[in-house]
């Protein structure tokens, strides 16, 4: 997933999917969180870290408003690839 996040952050558009170098980031530290947890044995920690991610994911989804692009004619922001999951590339 680490590897994902990094070439997400490489590679989309600026001004697609709102903040998604903000969340790509986010679900990085999350992943190092997570590891580190897992490999601790501290369950709690691992989970809420998993926690964050969603959280910050959350707030993605309500700051882009994918609804509200899906009814932007022509625009490649609007399609159901790009708001299906926030760290897919868009276009």
């Amino acid at each position: 997933m680490a590897r994902h996040v990094r070439q997400v952050s490489r590679r989309a558009p600026a001004g697609v999917g709102g903040d998604i170098g903000r969340l790509a980031e986010t679900a990085a530290e999350v992943v190092a969180r997570y590891r580190r947890a897992m490999e601790a044995l501290a369950l709690h920690e691992g989970a809420a870290a998993i926690f964050d991610l969603n959280r910050a994911t959350n707030q993605y989804i309500a700051e882009t408003q994918p609804w509200a692009l899906a009814r932007e004619a022509g625009s490649p922001r609007g399609s159901p690839r790009c708001w299906a999951t926030p760290l897919r590339r868009c276009g």
